[in-house]
């Protein structure tokens, strides 16, 4: 592998001029087919069919203008009256 790369680097310096426009055609070609790239992607996608896509258009239908990334939920414990929500008894329905 040493003997590769000598060569390589030797073969590269004796023809360096040409070695550096092969670098400046591959730098070229890689920003004109950046330019030519589309711009920016589209975030609409859709799978019809699955439960999620079904979820999410069931709460597009029913909540119009909210997004999925920025759901919260606010949980409220009850206990009886009386008691307390970390009484042992009570402690078994909360979540650990």
């Amino acid at each position: 592998m040493a003997t590769l790369l000598y060569r390589l680097g030797r073969v590269a310096f004796r023809r360096r001029s040409y070695v550096a426009l092969m670098w400046v055609a591959i730098l070229a070609a890689v920003g004109l087919s950046g330019m030519q790239a589309s711009g920016a992607s589209s975030d609409d996608s859709s799978m019809p069919g699955i439960e999620s896509q079904k979820a999410y258009d069931l709460m597009q239908q029913r909540f119009p203008g909210a997004s999925a990334d920025g759901a919260s939920a606010t949980l409220v414990f009850v206990a009886p009256s009386g008691q307390k929500v970390t009484a042992t008894d009570n402690k078994k329905g909360l979540p650990p």
